[in-house]
């Protein structure tokens, strides 16, 4: 048995001190927690040196002076030498300054437990080896200096000899003897092993049930009769009873429990010694592995005999005489023999002679320990290296990086670490306060020296925990290793250790007890590392950190933000009964994260077969991936690298900036602390795809405990700890984890390690922030009519920040072509967590709808719920597209519509030509009929009509008619009324003719009249007069609480005047003044006037909102009823309100003191009796008066359900009216207005008129020119540019008679713009087609006709491609103009390779508008088509070595294997690098491992087209395989997603180094015609030399055949290519009979090869086999 062991010499007093393990280190000393650097006074200088053994060292002068040591001014009485942070005896050789051959001098002492024993909470029981350090033998000591005298000296005194006191004959000497030969760890037999240090753990010898060793036990008193042998042993599982041995003879029995230290000392007689003693022990106890024996101690009286001794340490009793000492064979010659006692602190120099060396000692009141030195030259200390403490006492930080100077420079001068503590230092980077610590300070400062000490990081976490206010989070970079596998200085030398940066606790490594206390499991920081292993892996982490924390700053989008909310659970398992286990333990944690304050969405995936993931599977966790997923949780088994889940390689992710934490709920792929590069790391450091954080346990875990993990995190992660960093959640987590910790927990809490940054931030969202979804809306029916009765819309509500419970309200509207903003719905909902689905049906506003529409759906719209941050997180409650407000929808219709010439437009020409455009700009071919005639009724003689059969686009008809002069002519047209359902849709338009007239428009007949705005005035009959209106307007308040679709309202004659949608006020009250000369109401201008609110983005009012729960509102609404509103004007005053808001009426009493009256008192002023009712009862209330004349009515509700309607008349006979024109334009340029007006001035007639200017949105309106009563004016002065539209303004008076002017007509002259359409029913148009294959051509020819006299500039064509998703591709191309009158086909093409499912394809000509046009609705189209996927499977192939095999086949040791991949798409060639994914099983593994397409291994060969030339191949070629049995998975898909075939193509193969090859075996045999040979070959290459011998059964060679004729072999079982058909070496026919062949196989060398062991060999003797011609 070959045994290391240490033997050492100590006295019983030394051992004794050692085995009480004194606490001092938080290490505890009594009352004090101490950290070790205490004993550092910031300031001083301090030069350390190592020390590796128990010897006698000096620091000569020269050495110190090298190191710069001030000699020349510190005193040798003045040094001081610290070793463990106390200080030791030294020997100066003078007090006085150093020189030349002057030293210091002292005792060193090698590293043993004395900082070890500070990591297990009872070392005297639980420390298995007190004379072994777990991590190094070397100590650094530390040389200083005072002002003022050491007391700690070791000085130098006289021997006399001449007065020799008492004869010490023998002295107590202790041999101690170490067996550091194994290292041992100990566990708990449930719950595993702890990576904190447990009973046992340390250096021993190997278990075992015996041991057996040499002791070295010399000149044993005589007058001794027993020595004391103490033994430390360890017993693993089971009891133990052990029989102890010397010299084979049995001198005691000691049982000891299983899982314990047995520290005992037995007295063992002297008769048992030999010259050569061996003591053996064996364990007969029940133990399984048996025990360890750290040391074993002899202790005995000795002699004064030291042949051969070079130093040696003993004890002699206390004594009141002298101590005289003769010590035999000790000098060695050379200097004078040393005594140092380590007791008294003297040191005394030997007299030798004739072999005996003689010492006489002072007197001592105690028992003095004594080492003697030969003499010989003391060992020396080389260097020493100055340091400079930095006083860590005096910093603060909350961010604090530890980390080794290797990684300091990355050879170009750049410093990552460095670069990493200003980003977080940064306002990017979160502020943080950040201190840069070098491993090495800590291992100097915090471990007295001891290198690679871990426990230098714990006391330093504690340190600034205590010390620092702002501590939080530390952060290691750098590789660790676990102790056990850096101890020896071979470890340390080994290259596969140079990226040992900073350690981590203990075996297996756990970075967590580097941040907790001796024995409790609450981190004291947060803790993070990145185990990186060069600069590069540093500013590859930290860039991802940066662009993962800068992603969507500032953009509260749902591509930016709901991201962050996403988890993937990933469950593995090796058998279904697992799957199902791991599967049901990550449900139970799902409510967990999507209830709390994350507000998460959990997508699972489970594992239902031991193979890799399918592919389908693992397509939709890529792409969940690479679209941000916040967390991703694998519970499964894990190595370190790899789990069972295929996707731990990141390679094949896009997921730039957004990276997620892991969680590997499994074994060991948490142990970031090896050589190699595990999954986390890869993870981690992956540039610019893969995790931020990875974590997992360092060893073993257990499902059930790990998933109390997962769902406690989640707890913090959406509850107390929202917003914090990961390690503060990590470290709160464990906290919680703790109050109640069994083993089970303890051993997850301790080997639970986290890969990444502790100050990263999992979705901070500083609160809610809803808004609604565009990709999930959805209308019903998908194609809108003017025909539809109710759409159907539903989509989603997204909560991008934190959740809370509370509700929201949803309000959706509808903005119309004309302008018009409609309430559809408005309704409340619960908060969503990560996002609602909504469905609402709402009514069609049919006609009204025809054209562009915009539908608006707001959420939280009453601003219930404060959402953050502010403001952005208001600013997106708004569904908007393309990065505008709402979502455009067209609403189609089965008409035509005229548009040349347009409504109203001047004609010269009587060959003019009629043209309409289908509402549909692609409709279906259908007759529509077309009438003109001179009056709207169509009833005339003169009416002309015609039927035209065609598709959509451009109706055009030449009526080639006698056309009367200066005639108003209509026309109209509509579909046949037998193929609309709803008969004749007339769609109408007028013109005036008039020859040779210049370009314009015309008002001049009562149907043109009629259609303007007619206030006061009857509508124009044929007789052509206007006459005043002579009536009562009613007036009706409909005044209710607001919900669903109904909403209070005022009516004039049954007319709706203006209502309350809510979206201007929430409650208040509403205003409405109505003229008592023309009965109209007064206008509210966008934004609202006289301090009223009204939204600037919505159109005009008729009433003044105001929200009377605010007092400056209330004072607006007092001085707007007090001051504003003229004497003898109709008030109308109603309420708003709804269940949610009220309009404060218990306020408003208050405002008479600051404002001197109150509403309240306005109100009754004006007759109101009810109005202070609802002072305490704010219910709907209504109220009509004529200001300063009297009250019309008034209205109040019980309850706030109830309703407050009033209705009331106003009396008019009116004597003044106005016609308001339609829009004329738009306009190039003005010209000149004309207008003929008959006045009877005698009876009282007046007219003037107003000319208005509107801009290009026809919704600011300007009042230009104030004619008065000329009847004509120069209009060349108006800016057509901001003018385009113009609206004339006629007021009509007669005070006397009240009989209206006749207005005969109003005519403008103008230039006009162009006029563009879409007309597919141009021969030109095509559209290549409706349902096409993915990555074909979509083809469109759309011809575009200017069916007006104006050129146009170049046209603007905008092409939008929407998904089903509602997402949006925006295409802009600029074509050419189109003269006055031409058409012109503008092409579009795209390939559809990134296209799959339906699509609509809008076309817009003159988007904007860039040139104003008439009309729009024909300059608009949308096609549908659907893009079809790929369904076919592509066709896997795989070949070893250029063939394929059967399952289970041998195969080259160096296989070349080809992977190939057909598809026979014509459009989407084979050129991706993820078509494959490949795994190996290795032998007597029970996972695959993935083999990346980017390894050295691999190389991929894209194919060289589509179709038939659609082939990809991925060559494997693996380095050599080790013998034993392989398996192949191979996953494949096509461009598609479409997988090679329903199961992964699966393989297994065997490989087989040695080159051998079988018997082989002629097949078939008999034969008749042709025969080949089976054969089985191993290893990698061919045999160079083949024959096979035929012989008759008389021995005659008949045939041989060569390597050449045979063709070649392969690796396997084959069968020859070669057929040989019964003929010999001259072509004739062999007989039919038996025959023997002989196969001569050989190498280049001429070397036999080895026989492969098979079936074959049965039926071979000798070398010959048999075969048989049968014809």
């Amino acid at each position: 048995m070959c045994m290391k062991f240490i033997i050492k010499y100590f006295p019983v007093l030394v051992l004794v001190c050692l085995m009480q393990f004194t606490l001092t280190a938080q290490m505890v000393t009594g009352q004090d927690t101490l950290y070790g650097n205490e004993w550092i006074k910031p300031g001083k200088e301090y030069y350390k040196f190592p020390v590796f053994q128990d010897r006698i060292y000096r620091i000569p002068y020269d050495v110190l002076q090298a190191a710069g040591v001030p000699v020349n001014s510190v005193q040798g009485k003045n040094f001081q030498l610290y070793r463990m942070g106390k200080e030791v005896s030294i020997f100066t050789t003078t007090d006085s300054l150093l020189s030349e051959n002057d030293y210091i001098e002292f005792y060193g002492q090698q590293m043993r437990s004395e900082i070890d024993k500070f990591l297990y909470n009872n070392p005297e029981k639980d420390l298995l080896n007190p004379e072994y350090s777990l991590i190094n033998d070397t100590i650094y000591y530390f040389l200083t200096w005072e002002n003022t005298a050491s007391v700690n000296r070791l000085i130098s005194i006289p021997n006399n000899i001449n007065k020799p006191g008492k004869l010490i004959d023998d002295v107590l000497t202790t041999s101690v003897f170490s067996f550091p030969n194994s290292r041992i760890k100990a566990g708990d037999a449930d719950a595993g092993i702890f990576s904190s240090f447990d009973t046992g753990e340390g250096y021993g010898t190997g278990m075992s049930k015996t041991f057996s060793a040499p002791l070295t036990i010399q000149s044993v008193s005589p007058n001794e009769d027993s020595i004391s042998i103490h033994i430390r042993v360890y017993g693993g599982i089971r009891d133990h009873n052990l029989s102890l041995y010397l010299n084979d003879q049995l001198f005691a029995n000691k049982f000891f429990k299983a899982l314990s230290i047995l520290d005992t000392t037995f007295q063992v007689p002297v008769g048992l010694l030999a010259a050569s003693n061996t003591i053996k022990i064996i364990d007969d106890g029940a133990s399984l592995k048996g025990f360890s024996v750290a040391t074993v101690q002899i202790g005995y009286q000795r002699s004064l005999i030291y042949s051969g001794f070079t130093q040696n340490r003993f004890e002699i009793p206390a004594s009141a005489d002298t101590s005289y000492l003769e010590i035999q064979g000790f000098f060695q010659g050379g200097g004078s023999p040393l005594l140092y006692n380590m007791t008294k602190a003297y040191r005394m120099a030997g007299e030798a002679s004739n072999g005996i060396t003689r010492f006489n000692l002072p007197p001592s009141s105690k028992t003095q320990d004594i080492l003697l030195h030969s003499g010989a030259t003391p060992l020396a200390v080389t260097a020493l290296t100055k340091i400079v403490f930095k006083d860590y006492s005096k910093l603060n930080a909350d961010f604090v990086i530890i980390s080794h100077p290797a990684l300091y420079d990355d050879g170009n001068g750049n410093n990552f670490v460095q670069q990493y503590a200003d980003y977080r230092a940064s306002d990017a980077g979160g502020n943080h306060s950040v201190v840069i610590v070098d491993i090495q300070d800590l291992y100097d400062q915090f471990a007295y020296g001891n290198v690679r000490h871990f426990i230098s990081i714990r006391n330093f976490a504690h340190f600034i925990k205590k010390n620092w206010s702002a501590a939080k989070s530390l952060f290691i970079i750098g590789k660790g290793r676990e102790y056990a596998y850096v101890r020896q200085a071979g470890h340390l030398t080994n290259p596969s250790n140079s990226s040992f940066y900073v350690p981590t606790f203990g075996t297996p490594g756990s970075d967590n007890l580097l941040v907790m206390s001796q024995g409790e499991y609450s981190p004291v920081l947060a803790l993070g590392r990145i185990a990186a292993q060069t600069p590069q892996d540093i500013a590859d982490y930290l860039k991802k950190i940066q662009d993962y924390e800068s992603f969507g700053n500032n953009q509260q989008t749902i591509a930016d933000q709901l991201w962050k909310k996403e988890i993937i659970h990933l469950g593995g398992g090796k058998n279904k009964n697992e799957q199902n286990s791991f599967r049901n333990l990550l449900e139970s944690v799902v409510p967990v994260i999507t209830n709390n304050r994350f507000g998460g969405r959990v997508h699972g995936f489970y594992k239902t077969s031991t193979d890799p993931i399918q592919v389908s599977q693992n397509e939709q966790i890529f792409d969940l991936i690479n679209n941000g997923v916040s967390i991703i949780t694998f519970l499964g088994h894990s190595a370190v690298g790899t789990f069972d889940f295929s996707i731990d390689n990141p390679s094949n992710y896009q997921n730039f900036g957004k990276y997620p934490l892991m969680f590997s709920l499994g074994c060991y792929s948490g142990n970031y602390h090896t050589p190699s590069r595990g999954t986390g790391e890869g993870f981690c450091f992956y540039k610019d795809k893969g995790a931020l954080g990875f974590v997992a346990t360092s060893f073993s875990g257990y499902p059930s405990v790990l998933t109390q993990f997962a769902g406690e995190f989640y707890r913090q992660q959406g509850g107390d700890s929202y917003g914090q960093s990961v390690g503060e959640v990590l470290q709160h987590s464990y906290s919680e984890l703790a109050k109640n910790a069994t083993a089970y927990t303890k051993l997850l809490i301790e080997q639970m390690s986290y890969h990444g940054d502790p100050a990263y931030t999992i979705h901070t969202a500083p609160g809610p922030d809803f808004t609604p979804d565009i990709s999930t809306l959805k209308m019903e029916p998908a194609i809108v009519t003017a025909q539809t009765d109710s759409l159907s819309i539903s989509f989603d509500v997204a909560n991008i920040g934190e959740y809370i419970e509370d509700s929201i309200n949803i309000t959706l509207r509808q903005k119309l072509p004309a302008g018009e903003i409609r309430t559809l719905a408005d309704f409340g909902i619960k908060t969503p967590s990560f996002r609602t689905p909504i469905h609402v049906k709402v009514p069609s506003f049919k006609a009204e709808a025809f054209g562009q529409n915009i539908l608006y759906i707001d959420v939280d719209t009453d601003n219930k719920v404060v959402e953050l941050p502010s403001p952005l997180a208001e600013q997106n409650n708004s569904l908007s597209q393309n990065g505008e407000t709402g979502f455009m929808f067209f609403v189609t219709d089965n008409s035509a519509i005229p548009v040349s010439p347009p409504n109203y437009s001047i004609v010269s020409n009587e060959d003019f030509e009629l043209i309409a455009c289908t509402a549909d700009p692609l409709a279906k071919e259908k007759p529509y009929l077309i009438q003109i005639d001179t009056t709207r009724l169509f009833n005339s003689p003169r009416l002309a009509s015609n039927t035209i059969a065609t598709k959509g686009g451009l109706i055009e008809w030449v009526p080639g008619i006698n056309m009367l002069d200066s005639v108003t002519y209509y026309w109209r047209i509509t579909p046949d009324s037998t193929q609309t359902g709803v008969g004749a849709i007339w769609q109408y338009s007028s013109f005036f003719y008039k020859e040779n007239s210049p370009k314009g428009w015309s008002i001049a007949h009562n149907f043109q009249f009629n259609e303007g705005n007619l206030v006061n005035i009857k509508p124009v009959a044929s007789d052509q007069k206007m006459y005043f209106i002579t009536d009562i307007k009613d007036v009706f308040i409909q005044n209710f609480k607001r919900q669903g679709e109904l909403y209070p309202a005022y009516y004039i004659n049954n007319g709706l005047t203006e209502i309350n949608y809510g979206n201007d006020i929430a409650a208040g009250v509403y205003v409405g003044v109505i003229d008592p000369l023309t009965g109209t109401a007064w206008i509210n201008p966008k934004g609202g006037k006289y301090g009223s609110v009204t939204p600037i983005d919505w159109r005009e009012r008729k009433a003044f909102p105001f929200p009377t729960a605010d007092p400056a509102k209330r004072a607006s609404l007092i001085s707007f009823l007090k001051d504003t509103i003229p004497s003898g004007y109709f008030v109308v005053f109603f309420t708003v309100q709804d269940a949610k808001n009220s309009y404060k009426p218990e306020d408003w009493a208050a405002d008479s003191i600051t404002l001197g009256t109150n509403i309240f008192q306005l109100l009754e002023a004006q007759g109101a009796k009810s109005i202070r009712n609802t002072a305490n009862n704010a219910v709907p209330y209504s109220f009509g008066y004529q200001k300063d004349v009297k009250p019309l009515g008034e209205a109040i509700g019980k309850d706030i359900d109830d309703v407050a309607s009033l209705n009331f008349g106003l009396e008019g006979s009116w004597d003044r009216g106005s016609v308001t024109t339609p829009l004329a334009g738009p306009a190039k340029s003005w010209t000149k207005l004309t207008a003929d007006i008959e006045e009877n001035t005698a009876e009282g007639d007046y007219s003037d008129l107003a000319v208005y200017g509107l801009d290009k949105s026809k919704q600011n309106k300007q009042l230009l020119l104030d004619l008065k009563s000329a009847k004509s004016a120069d209009l060349s002065s108006i800016d057509a540019s901001q003018y385009p539209y113009l609206q004339v303004v006629v007021n009509l008076k007669d005070t006397l008679f009240k009989t209206a002017p006749y207005v005969r007509y109003i005519r403008l002259y103008y230039s006009g713009m162009t006029e563009l359409a879409l007309n597919s029913a141009n021969a030109d148009y095509s559209f290549h087609k409706d349902t096409i294959d993915q990555g074909d051509i979509l083809k469109l020819n759309m011809p575009v006709q200017n069916i007006s006299g104006v050129g146009s500039d170049s046209v603007l064509v905008k092409y939008v491609l929407t998904a089903a998703d509602l997402s949006q591709q925006v295409e802009l191309k600029k074509q050419p103009a189109i003269d006055a009158g031409e058409k012109m086909t503008f092409p579009f093409q795209r390939n559809t390779i990134d296209l799959k499912g339906d699509y609509k394809l809008d076309i817009e000509i003159n988007p904007g508008p860039e040139q104003l046009e008439t009309y729009y609705f024909n300059n608009q189209a949308s096609l549908r088509f659907t893009v079809l996927p790929d369904r076919r499977n592509p066709l896997l192939n795989v070949l070893f070595d250029g063939i394929h095999i059967l399952d289970g086949d041998i195969v080259s040791s160096k296989p070349e294997i080809t992977i190939e991949l057909k598809d026979e798409n014509k459009y989407i060639s084979l050129t991706d690098t993820s078509s494959f994914k490949l795994f190996l099983r290795y032998p007597g593994k029970s996972v695959f491992d993935a083999i990346p397409i980017s390894s050295s291994e691999v190389s991929f060969i894209p194919a060289k087209g589509t179709g038939k030339n659609n082939i990809a191949r991925a060559i494997y070629k693996p380095a050599e395989l080790k013998d034993g049995e392989y398996e192949l998975l191979v996953q494949a898909k096509d461009a598609s997603n479409n997988a090679s075939g329903q199961s992964d193509f699966k393989i297994r193969f065997r490989a087989i180094n040695q080159k051998s090859v079988s018997g082989f075996l002629p097949y078939p045999n008999p034969f008749s015609t042709a025969m080949g040979f089976v054969y089985t070959l191993t290893g990698d290459r061919t045999p160079e030399h083949v024959r096979i011998r035929i012989y008759s059964v008389s021995g005659s060679l008949v045939k041989e055949i060569t390597e050449q004729e045979l063709g070649i072999l392969r690796i396997g079982t084959h069968v020859t290519d070669y057929k040989w058909d019964g003929t010999d070496m001259y072509g004739n026919k062999l007989a039919n009979g038996v025959y023997l062949y002989q196969v001569v196989i050989k190498d280049d060398a001429g070397k036999q090869w080895d026989s492969y062991t098979s079936k074959a060999d049965d039926f071979l003797q000798h070398g010959f086999g048999k075969l048989v011609i049968l014809r």
